[in-house]
């Protein structure tokens, strides 16, 4: 029975005709072995932060507008600027019903 490596390196397969005979190589990139290049991964403070001022926001518009139903509300956070971010319904209501306002930075 075969193994298979747990992390497998991303490899290129080459291959020329050398004085008539055909020969295959591998050869592995730096790029593909350094994944530290680019963009950090995760959340920062700053966004977490204005997940924070979107949920205190929700909380308001709940006791404000208390017969109004969870879209509506999500509807009227939409409308409103958090730190020159402005966002969709649907992604107040992500932040909210995922509790993405209790995250910790991880970078």
């Amino acid at each position: 029975m075969d193994k298979k490596p747990k992390n497998p390196q991303p490899t290129k397969l080459y291959s020329s005709i050398e004085d008539g005979e055909y020969v295959v190589w591998a050869r592995i990139d730096d790029k593909d072995l350094d994944d530290k290049r680019g963009r950090p991964k995760g959340l920062t403070k700053r966004t977490i932060d204005r997940y924070k001022k979107v949920y205190r926001q929700f909380t308001i518009f709940q006791k404000k507008y208390t017969s109004n139903k969870k879209s509506e509300l999500y509807e009227l956070c939409s409308t409103i600027d958090y730190d020159g971010a402005t966002y969709s319904r649907k992604t107040i209501r992500n932040i909210i019903e995922d509790k993405r306002y209790n995250l910790k930075p991880s970078r």
